[in-house]
């Protein structure tokens, strides 16, 4: 399939380098500053006496580092990079002690960064068609059922990760009612995540993040 050249640019205007980048090499816009918090959040929880919170600020540090390596657009970027650090927050600040409200919140937001995330990785291994690629008349669809799956199927490992928690002494709220809501906010996110994905390769705006506008003098 032929391939499109994307020759968009960002407009030069005060706000845009400001909320787009490009700042520096090492920060390049506010959402690596999202990357960053969980950097703080580790040494602080370190700092505190909170080594289980501080290692899943690690890890979530590692995994947001994924999209800024695909160069992923701005948007998947940002879902990914915010939404993935639900976890290591609401284990911090208590938020899942306080009903099921934030944890329904967390299956339904993560997802929907993971989904479009995961898609374009596939891209990129050349496994799936690069969305500015010349596409047939429901390819769309093909997206939609891709990332939808990949969706599911992460949500779905969670919740085998939480079944092997309390199995081996953790302290894991789980049941059977609990499994199946938190599995269906999972699919609902994946399909939301899906979706705008399918709307995003629909408008041609390909795969990749595009430079951010230049210096206004």
């Amino acid at each position: 399939m032929a391939r499109q050249t994307d020759t968009r640019s960002i407009p030069a205007r005060p706000w845009a380098r400001l909320l787009l980048g490009d700042w520096t090499r090492a920060v390049r816009d506010p959402i690596d500053l999202i990357r960053l918090s969980y950097l703080a959040g580790a040494v602080w929880c370190l700092a505190i006496g909170e080594p289980g919170t501080a290692l899943r600020f690690a890890l979530t540090f590692v995994a947001v580092l994924l999209p800024r390596m695909l160069a992923a657009p701005r948007l998947f970027d940002f879902f990914f990079s915010a939404t993935l650090g639900l976890q290591a927050w609401g284990n911090l600040l208590g938020l899942f002690a306080h009903g099921d409200l934030f944890d329904r919140f967390d299956h339904l937001l993560s997802p929907m960064g993971v989904a479009p995330l995961f898609y374009l990785w596939l891209v990129r291994r050349e496994l799936v068609p690069d969305l500015h690629e010349e596409t047939r008349r429901f390819s769309w669809l093909g997206i939609l059922l891709v990332g939808f799956s990949i969706g599911v199927t992460v949500g779905t490992l969670y919740e085998f990760y939480e079944f092997a928690a309390n199995r081996f002494g953790g302290h894991l709220f789980t049941s059977y009612e609990d499994t199946i809501l938190d599995l269906i906010m999972d699919s609902t996110g994946a399909l939301v995540g899906s979706a705008a994905l399918a709307l995003w390769a629909q408008a041609g705006w390909g795969s990749r993040r595009i430079p951010g506008p230049p210096s206004v003098r």
